[in-house]
């Protein structure tokens, strides 16, 4: 009932989103992974959960898109509306308000990245690595590994470690979440 919708009205869970919510922060539960339609509400659902990993759990957070310039657009046109409108977390004080990385009082971070920054995936050290739109990674011959799998190894070692990846698969049955 504390985070608000970009507009400032009441955020309300979806039916279907219910479990998947519960098993976020679930230490039982090692990894969430969702591969649904577009407009299903699984970018805001993780966005909605960053509220309460910045706020109640003072986490480090990843997120990962594709190209870096997606994860800009979502930390501008997604996150920080989320943020702003939500009181309990907009009235956290701020450290860091940069483009792609916010950092507050209470040590919590948001970092984002592009799966095609292998430098800056490199360097992470977080609690919670989201990676959205997966199937849409582009690996070639010249590339230094597995994208995904060199960003959730960025986990490791942490007391938490929660790994959410998510997507919308455009070819039916080629989905790196299958």
């Amino acid at each position: 009932t504390h985070i608000r919708n970009a507009d400032g009205s009441p955020f309300r869970f979806r039916p279907y989103q219910r479990v998947p919510a519960a098993d976020l922060f679930n230490p039982q539960v090692a990894s969430v992974a969702l591969r649904q339609f577009s407009g299903a509400g699984k970018t805001y659902l993780f966005t909605t959960a960053y509220c309460y990993a910045v706020q109640q759990l003072k986490l480090q957070v990843g997120k990962m898109f594709p190209a870096e310039n997606l994860t800009a657009d979502y930390f501008r046109k997604k996150l920080m509306p989320v943020i702003y409108s939500t009181p309990i977390v907009s009235g956290l004080p701020m450290t860091k308000d940069n483009e792609l990385f916010k950092s507050w009082e209470n040590g919590a971070t948001i970092t984002g990245v592009g799966a095609n920054s292998g430098g800056r995936i490199r360097t992470l050290e977080i609690d919670i690595c989201d990676a959205d739109e997966i199937d849409a990674i582009e690996q070639d011959k010249g590339d230094e590994g597995d994208k995904l799998g060199a960003f959730l190894w960025r986990s490791r070692g942490r007391k938490r470690q929660h790994h959410w990846i998510s997507s919308y698969p455009s070819k039916r049955g080629h989905s790196k979440i299958d």
